[in-house]
């Protein structure tokens, strides 16, 4: 049986096996790598800090639902239009229906320095508090809030909250059971 042939060596077959060169290689190696990891970390923190605070905070958006946006809107040509094709029918697959968030999210314009508390997921909410605390109807909504779903839905949910504010103590949903005299 023939036995498998070893690569032939190098001419300077002194050269590879040099430990002083090989060690001062990977040492550098791993100096450089261990450098670029940490600039990386350190981007990648100042990412995570402007989504959370731009995109989840200013705009009240899903992180997800921007990365979404973010992908789409790397993409050129062919390749955007089937990407965008792929979502919308993959959501009428779904019959989720309606608007993509961050579709509608990114039609509104960031909320300015001095902006209107309203502008904001936290300020329709509290809005939509204080106009159900009044005991406002709900068909109240400023119409620069029934504009976004999701400014919307946020005012709503504000809403409730402040109607339950103006029930009277007791029993709420009639599971309280009134203590015989």
């Amino acid at each position: 049986m023939a036995k498998p042939k070893k690569d032939a060596e190098p001419a300077d077959a002194t050269a590879q096996h040099n430990s002083k060169d090989r060690k001062r290689i990977i040492n550098e190696a791993i100096g450089e790598i261990a450098t670029l990891a940490a600039q990386r970390k350190a981007i990648s923190e100042q990412i995570a800090s402007i989504k959370a605070e731009k995109i989840k905070g200013h705009l009240g958006m899903k992180i997800a639902d921007f990365n979404a946006a973010y992908r789409l809107s790397q993409l050129e040509g062919e390749d955007r239009d089937e990407f965008f094709d792929t979502l919308r029918e993959t959501f009428e697959a779904l019959g989720e229906g309606g608007q993509l968030d961050f579709i509608d999210a990114m039609k509104r314009p960031a909320p300015e320095a001095g902006a209107e508390a309203s502008d904001t997921p936290e300020g329709a909410h509290a809005a939509g508090f204080a106009a159900g605390k009044a005991g406002k109807n709900l068909d109240t909504c400023p119409a620069s809030i029934k504009r976004y779903r999701s400014l919307r839905a946020k005012w709503e949910e504000g809403w409730e909250a402040g109607q339950l504010e103006n029930l009277p103590a007791g029993p709420r949903n009639g599971s309280e059971t009134r203590a015989s005299a």
